[in-house]
């Protein structure tokens, strides 16, 4: 990211999302502080990780935990990382991520999913919102063509799974 943050000078960065289970909250916190510091375009993005993270855990002897172990370390890397000049954005798709984001963070990330349940969600989140500014966002799987029957084959070829949005420019307008 220091990188990126070197050969950039107008776009956010982050990363959607380090894993709080990884490392202790201060150091997670002081690595997403020192990158604002450089660069002062930071977004420091948090989660706690799921079932497909437990071989990266045990890759490295780190325990994967249980759910609550894991929203515990969510929570207080939340906490460590908040008001330090960036914002801090909590991301996962589970009802108690969704209420730590709005009770801790800054913003909340909703991966996959289509946009009518990424809607009714962000509905919620931003109505029990603790922290103002606020945000919701959305990083749903899209394969997108000049036309919708390209766009069709294009998805058939990769495989899109279910909730992936296909389409031509205008289908994926009028989706979104």
């Amino acid at each position: 990211l220091g990188a990126l943050a070197a050969a950039t000078s107008r776009i956010q960065i982050g990363v959607l999302v380090a894993r709080a289970s990884l490392r202790p909250a201060a150091v997670t916190a002081s690595a997403f502080a020192t990158l604002h510091r450089a660069c002062g375009r930071l977004v420091g993005a948090i989660g706690a990780g799921d079932s497909e993270s437990r071989a990266e855990n045990e890759h490295f002897g780190l325990p994967f935990g249980t759910f609550a172990d894991r929203l515990a370390a969510l929570r207080a890397t939340t906490v460590a990382a908040r008001d330090q000049g960036f914002p801090v954005w909590v991301g996962g798709t589970r009802q108690e991520v969704r209420a730590l984001a709005a009770d801790e963070a800054d913003g909340w990330n909703r991966w996959g999913g289509s946009p009518e349940r990424f809607g009714a969600e962000a509905a919620g989140v931003y109505a029990r919102a603790r922290r103002s500014p606020f945000e919701c966002t959305w990083g749903g799987l899209v394969v997108v063509d000049r036309d919708d029957a390209r766009a069709r084959a294009k998805a058939a070829r990769l495989a899109a799974g279910p909730g992936t949005l296909v389409g031509g420019p205008a289908t994926l307008a009028r989706l979104l």
